[in-house]
């Protein structure tokens, strides 16, 4: 575990080597899992060759943050963030995410969920509030952060339509920084179709991601995966009321076959 990083966060991001992932290196330029620099001709080609894609993503590599960016208090160390998360890890159970799409929000092209998930946001709940004990405050203030979109585009229904507000924090993966609007909608209407086949790839919330940020502009470097509780084996229809943060009560009964969404 190491000590030398400026900031941390906490990112959903897809397992090596799968069909995301492979997509997001070369999206990105950036495989944050491997620490290594990816290159794909084709995949440029897709950015139209636009500063804003992959813009900022370029030193995140492909992620849904799950936490904002934030520095520890003075007196908190790595170790004891390390043993927060392995604990609630431990405590909380992964989740199949519902199938990510191609959508604009607030000028930026990303990849969203086709509905809410009660589960993921219960963990980034739970994420919060285990970060909001360490971390020094205002710590993150010199990162944009997601902010409120103001409507949402999505490719094929050829309208923008703001019926449907979207809460600050949405899980999403950013794949361009803002950018004038018709061209954002004009590059996700090209996305579309060339991610069909890898979106309809299904998605497990499976681990949290610990990420570094070694300073100097250099590119975000994963730290440590911490497994979630078992792996799920299909979708119900939302989160109990009763979950929590801690222990037991997040586990569905061993033989219903169920896992929680």
């Amino acid at each position: 575990m190491h000590q030398d990083y400026e900031d941390y966060a906490v990112y959903w991001i897809p397992r090596t080597d799968s069909a995301l992932s492979v997509f997001g290196a070369g999206w990105t330029g950036w495989c944050a899992d491997r620490g290594a620099v990816a290159d794909l001709p084709e995949i440029r080609r897709l950015r139209r060759g636009r500063p804003e894609a992959p813009g900022s993503n370029a030193t995140y590599g492909l992620h849904a943050a799950l936490s904002a960016p934030f520095r520890l208090d003075r007196g908190r160390t790595v170790w004891s963030l390390d043993q927060k998360l392995l604990a609630l890890s431990q405590a909380l159970p992964s989740v199949r995410l519902p199938k990510l799409e191609v959508m604009v929000m607030d000028g930026r092209v990303v990849l969203t969920l086709a509905r809410p998930s009660r589960s993921v946001n219960q963990v980034a709940r739970c994420l919060t509030d285990l970060i909001r004990g360490i971390r020094r405050d205002g710590g993150h203030q010199h990162y944009t952060g997601a902010s409120t979109v103001a409507g949402i585009y999505l490719p094929g229904m050829g309208a923008w339509s703001d019926a449907g507000m979207l809460e600050t924090g949405r899980f999403h993966i950013a794949l361009t920084d803002r950018m004038d609007l018709a061209d954002a909608m004009d590059m996700a209407d090209d996305l579309t179709p060339a991610l069909a086949t890898i979106l309809a790839e299904p998605q497990v919330l499976a681990d949290l991601a610990l990420m570094g940020n070694p300073g100097r502009g250099r590119p975000w470097r994963l730290i440590e995966r911490y497994p979630l509780a078992e792996e799920p084996r299909r979708q119900t229809d939302g989160l109990p009321r009763s979950m929590t943060c801690r222990g037991p009560r997040l586990w569905a009964p061993l033989d219903t076959g169920l896992a929680i969404v």
